[in-house]
């Protein structure tokens, strides 16, 4: 059946999926279509469609956009300057004639082909696409993709070209991760896949999604996904991170005020305050990062507290945040309250207050304390009181809106019914009319509502007795934590658990406490202790004749009363009613008297009784709740409890079929009115008092709402008489019982129905949902390469599970030779090395290739997951590096292993930096990374040691720092010179910018030129880019490359990666931003500047600049060449960076320059900053005579440096020198 599934159905789903803003419904839809259509259990042809970007079965399809868009022209066949034609071309451009659809191309095609195509869909099939969608990425040449793309057009509309086109982009933008559809496949897929990454696979091995899989370990030959490293800021939390006893350092230093608090108490220093008839001490209490002292008010302890606070900061290190912290007094005039907030430094306590949402010092019962939640529950509901929702959606609504109420409050107050009548009244006129604004016909018994679905009801929840539910826990926890503090408080204060079931008049009472005694006592709620049960253990703290401990839901004092009375321990616990004699226990009973003849029999029977139950020394008494499989106390459990306990409403059948529909939610709410004859039809409108004229009912929606079913039953002809039936008439109450049995007979038999019978049912009520419009968007994940190994054949398949076979001819050789194993599966990297100059080949940022002298293939191996026939995924890092060690042998830049203190380290000489090693403090990470800086590599890796390896796991077992990731030492004032229009969410618009810097002007002048300098796009929110925006539009002018130029006072390169969409058409109106970077900078041919950055960012608009006061490219590259290459000023890279980083500010109009009267071409090279390399031209003199720009003279010159180490001079010729070469000599 998957197969013969329409291509339309599942481009409605893709449609709803991206207009949902619910990602619980967004899943729930996914749900239900592979429920519904899927029932073949052949789920691979649409999973591959959902998943586009995972599917490798099928071939690459080679087209992206610009590729996509000439075959499309082609195929349509119109001319390739036509309007449709250059739209399509020039998709990415806005404007005011491109509208909305600008920057995405699927919008854009579909909005060209809507022109062509007709509206109705061709009846394309599922097996069909896949058919043809083979075709494309198999076909040979241009032609045949033209082709298959013509019969795609022809056999579709624009609405499923247009997901066809996104399927083709493998870039559906449905808003909704790969993780949450495989988890509506099967719980067991995501990770199936992530050690298989071959998705037709996991559909095979998992067509039965009602059966759980067991987890398959990685095999050889199938690629899997890697171990992710996470992102970290800088070394500090680098480290923090990695340090298993990370999350616990905090609770273990600030463990030091407890022991601090408890010598001063112990030392009669401190006075503690104490609660209840027990004189319970309270002291201290600490929770998450939040200390609360308590004390008796007296000077001597505001003192002692001071002093605590005071040898804690000097002892730990930490520091209290006094602008956070808070001094209250009770008892004590405000004046001494006062004085002792500033002894401590503290801010006053004003009572009453809140602490964690929960209002303390005033009565729960004071409207100040709910009006918050009835506003947010008021403002929740009124945002959808203008959309047309059905009932269906309002109950949905309804239920969810409850969670604006905190559901801590709920647990910790008895709500009063005030609250609660506004609440209902609220939910009540929502429910029957969409708004909260005015009184609603409430048809139904607000009662019945909250009836639970199967008696008859909407199951919307009961506050009182939901409220009742969530109170009710305090006493299961009382019972079950006697020794906790909070327990013990309420033990000394109140009574505790007897004192909750059976209250006292005595003493001064809260109104919590009041409360909660009278949810426990009151009526309805008995029912709550009638299914407490305890199970017996050493019978501490039951109590023998009074507690239910029995299997007959009896207490003894109830089913033997006269027993009872004769007894002398009616308050004993069941460990004093006897004693253990070796192992066996003996019951010992004292009677006020001897029993007569008549009672022998019932003492008899109450002995045998008594007797078959067994007293443990070891273990304690569980009070357990008889309503929940676990016997523990929940929520759900007890409010259905409540519900049941007052209602004499029995299970509905009907009822239970309407719920049970596979129909939408206004058609269920439909079917319930129904069934409780409220619809409001003439008779009921009279009933109501509601002079209403018949011909107002379809404008209620009643005959627009029954109609669908009414053509539903006469199509299945059901009641072959019911189109008889007039509008007026059909609604009459002598036509009550007919109607409710065509309801009834067409509700359930509709699944005994054929598939397309069942279709046809219910066309109509589909084509009637509505639903919230929302833009989705698709987030990628990139990955890193590796390879694999499985002997004799080498395949190299990077992270992205694609074989890479060509490049095994360089490498496999090797690896076979030097693998001394015949099976194993090695993760790594495959680099490229440069035998002559450096290490590792780098392309510093270059887009075109340079011809690099003795190239060769390396691979780095850093950590073996197969071996044998054995996985060792689930053995520690360092017990896999030990494997590794063993069974690779390294070949100097060919094959390397990358562990600490082995492999490719046993290779480096005497003061280079190693590749890997075991840091012992922070110090050296920070110290490591300081070297990969001056080196330039990407960054480091800091990996636990003890860490197993997971696939597409990235929970911090890894941890990766990068440069780019540290906040540069300086914000550089860049001008916008140009703009490139964005795609996606920010498509038609100019979404990033290119930016320049100055031209050094003359003294007391403005600049005349700008240098093209790097790309920014991010850093700004939407309103911020916005605004920016908004102000240069007036000033944009499109750039028409190649028929125009760009604007003179710009200098270019023209690349095509520099190439702006918009220019600034002066730099008078432009803006200047700070950007912020990498701290590394590259040299680039990109664009004009002789540096460039790497991850440029925008920091802030500089409004408070003018134009002329940005940077110029004189002082940045003053500032590259003084720093080594960066633009940082603090050596400190891996350490916290402050929040306001320095800012390289444009040099002073005024400044003059230094004038040499020695010429430019004889003054030697400066080349104090510059670090020394090698010595292959050591001794040697270099005179370099090509006429070039100045400073790419001096790039040269300093590369050359530095590869000296005695070098005599290095001398730069006039730029306008004869010479046109290079002479060397020693």
């Amino acid at each position: 059946m998957t197969e013969q599934t329409k291509l339309s159905v599942l481009c409605s789903l893709f449609t709803w999926t991206q207009r949902s803003k619910s990602a619980a419904k967004k899943r729930a839809k996914f749900r239900k279509f592979l429920d519904a259509f899927c029932t073949d259990h052949n789920f691979f042809p649409a999973v591959r469609l959902l998943l586009p970007n995972l599917d490798r079965e099928r071939g690459s399809y080679g087209l992206k956009e610009s590729v996509l868009a000439t075959s499309l022209i082609d195929a349509l066949g119109i001319s390739r300057d036509s309007p449709d034609a250059l739209r399509l071309l020039n998709w990415r451009k806005g404007g005011a004639a491109t509208g909305p659809t600008a920057g995405n191309f699927a919008l854009v095609a579909s909005e060209v082909l809507q022109r062509r195509q007709g509206t109705a869909s061709g009846g394309l099939t599922i097996r069909e696409l896949n058919e043809l969608l083979d075709r494309l990425a198999s076909a040979e040449n241009r032609a045949e993709k033209i082709l298959v793309l013509s019969t795609l057009i022809q056999k579709t509309n624009a609405q499923e070209m247009k997901w066809i086109i996104m399927i083709i982009l493998k870039d559906l933008k449905l808003g909704i991760s790969e993780k949450s559809i495989f988890h509506e496949f099967h719980p067991d897929a995501e990770d199936l896949f992530n050690v298989t990454c071959d998705l037709k696979l996991v559909c095979e091995k998992l067509r039965d999604r009602n059966q759980r899989h067991k987890r398959q370990d990685i095999e050889v030959g199938k690629a899997v996904r890697p171990q992710l490293a996470k992102r970290v800021a800088n070394a500090t939390e680098a480290w923090k991170k990695g340090d298993p006893l990370a999350p616990l350092l905090f609770n273990i230093v600030v463990e030091g005020l407890t022991g601090l608090m408890r010598t001063a108490i112990s030392k009669n220093m401190f006075s503690s305050y104490q609660v209840g008839s027990q004189k319970e001490d309270v002291n201290i209490l600490q929770y998450a990062d939040d200390t609360l002292f308590f004390g008796a008010v007296t000077t001597d302890n505001v003192r002692v507290l001071k002093s605590i606070l005071r040898c804690f900061e000097m002892v730990s290190g930490l520091k209290i945040n006094y602008a956070k912290s808070h001094c209250g007094c009770i008892g004590k005039s405000e004046g001494w309250c006062r004085d002792a907030a500033q002894f401590l430094n503290y801010s006053q306590l004003d009572i009453p207050f809140s602490y964690l949402g929960i209002p303390v010092g005033t009565s729960s019962k004071s409207w100040s304390v709910w009006q918050p939640i009835i506003r947010k529950f008021e403002a929740k509901l009124a945002k959808w009181k203008q959309r047309c929702l059905s009932m269906g959606g309002r109950i949905t609504l309804i239920n969810s809106g409850l969670t604006a109420l905190p559901i801590y409050l709920l647990s910790f107050f008895r709500i009063p019914k005030k609250v609660v009548h506004k609440i209902v009244s609220i939910q009540r006129n929502f429910l029957w009319g969409g708004g909260i604004e005015a009184n609603k016909i409430p048809w139904v018994n607000w009662d019945t509502v909250c009836l639970p679905k199967n008696k008859g009801g909407l199951g919307i929840k009961d506050l009182i007795k939901f409220n009742e539910a969530l109170l009710g826990k305090w006493g299961w926890e009382l019972v079950n934590n006697q020794n906790q503090l909070w327990a013990r408080i309420l033990l000394s204060k109140y009574g505790g658990w007897n004192a909750l079931l059976f209250g006292r008049n005595s003493g001064d009472l809260s109104h919590w406490w009041k409360d909660l005694e009278t949810v426990f006592q009151q009526q309805d709620s008995n029912s709550i202790n009638n299914n407490l049960r305890w199970k017996v253990g050493n019978g501490v703290k039951i109590r023998f004749w009074k507690d239910k401990w029995r299997d007959d839901d009896l207490t003894l004092q109830d089913k033997y009363p006269t027993l009872y009375q004769m007894s002398t321990q009616q308050n004993s616990p069941i460990n004093l009613m006897g004693h253990f004699v070796e192992d066996r226990w003996d019951w010992k009973i004292n009677w006020r008297r001897n029993f007569f003849d008549h009672q022998i029999d019932m003492v008899a029977a109450f002995m045998a009784e008594i007797d078959d139950v067994h007293i443990h020394r070891s273990s304690m008494d569980i009070l357990t709740w008889r309503d929940d499989p676990s016997g523990s106390y929940s929520t759900k459990s007890v409010y259905n409890l409540l519900k049941d306990a007052g209602n004499i409403v029995t299970e509905d059948s009907a009822s239970k079929i309407i719920w049970n529909l596979k129909i939408p939610p206004r058609a269920i709410a439909f079917s319930w009115r129904l069934f409780q004859n409220r619809l409001p039809t003439k008779a009921n409108l009279r009933r109501r008092m509601s002079a209403m004229s018949c011909s107002l009912a379809p404008k209620l929606g009643v005959y627009g709402y029954l109609s669908p079913y009414l053509i539903s039953v006469r199509s299945l002809n059901l009641i072959p008489s019911i189109h008889r039936v007039t509008t007026d008439h059909l609604l009459q109450p002598k036509l009550w019982s007919r109607i409710m049995h065509v309801s009834v007979s067409f509700m359930g038999r509709m699944w005994l129905l054929s598939a397309n019978l069942m279709v046809t049912a219910f066309k109509f009520i589909k084509m009637e949902l509505k639903y919230i419009s929302s833009q989705g968007k698709c987030h990628h994940n990139v990955t890193q390469y590796g390879f694999l190994f499985v002997f004799p054949w080498v395949f190299h398949l990077p992270w992205n599970f694609i074989d890479h076979s060509e490049y095994a001819h360089a490498m496999s050789e090797i690896i076979i030779q030097n693998v001394l194993v015949d099976r194993c599966i090695l993760d790594g990297e495959m680099l490229v090395w440069d035998t002559s100059l450096k290490p590792k080949a780098a392309r510093d940022g270059l887009d075109s290739d340079r011809q690099l002298c003795c190239i060769l293939w390396l691979d780095v191996a850093f950590d073996i997951l197969y071996f044998g026939d054995t996985s060792l995924i689930h053995q520690t890092l360092k017990e896999r590096h030990e494997i590794l060690c063993k069974i690779v042998r390294p070949v100097k830049g060919r094959l390397e292993i990358l562990v600490p203190n082995a492999g490719i380290n046993s290779h480096i000489s005497s003061g280079e930096p190693c590749w890997s090693f075991i840091a012992h403090n922070v110090d050296e990470v920070e110290r490591f990374f300081k070297e990969t800086i001056e080196n330039r590599d990407e960054g480091i890796v800091l990996k636990d040691h003890s860490s197993k390896w997971e696939p597409s796991d990235r929970s911090g077992k890894w941890l990766k720092l990068k440069p780019e990731y540290i906040q540069a030492g300086s914000d550089l004032d860049v001008l916008i010179i140009g703009g490139y229009y964005g795609s996606g969410r920010r498509g038609g618009e100019v979404a990033q910018f290119l930016v320049g810097l100055a031209e050094r002007p003359s003294p007391n002048t403005h600049p005349k030129q700008f240098i093209s300098f790097c790309r920014v796009g991010t850093g700004l929110s939407d309103d911020e880019l916005d605004a920016v925006v908004t102000k240069l539009k007036p000033y944009f002018r499109k750039y028409e490359y190649p028929k125009k130029r760009p604007p003179s006072f710009y200098q270019v390169t023209n690349h095509s990666k520099e190439r702006p969409d918009v220019w600034v058409d002066s730099p008078e109106k432009s803006i200047i931003l700070s950007i912020t970077s990498d701290i590394r900078t590259i040299e680039s041919e990109v664009f004009s500047a002789p540096y460039s950055l790497r991850f440029p960012r925008i920091d802030r608009v500089r409004y408070d600049k003018a134009w002329y006061e940005c940077l110029d490219v004189q002082s940045f590259i003053e500032l590259v060449h003084s720093s080594n290459g960066t633009t940082q000023r603090d050596t400190e890279y891996g350490s916290k960076q402050d929040s306001k980083p320095k800012r390289s500010k444009s040099s002073t109009r005024g400044e003059k320059k230094n004038l040499s009267i020695v010429p430019s071409h004889l003054i030697q090279t400066d080349v104090s900053s510059i670090k020394g390399g090698s010595l292959i031209f050591s001794n040697m003199m270099f005179c370099i005579l090509k006429n070039l720009v100045s400073y790419y003279l001096i790039k040269l010159s300093d590369e050359v440096f530095e590869e000296m180490s005695n070098a005599r001079e290095v001398l730069l010729a006039k730029a306008n020198s004869p010479f046109n070469y290079m002479k060397a000599g020693s």
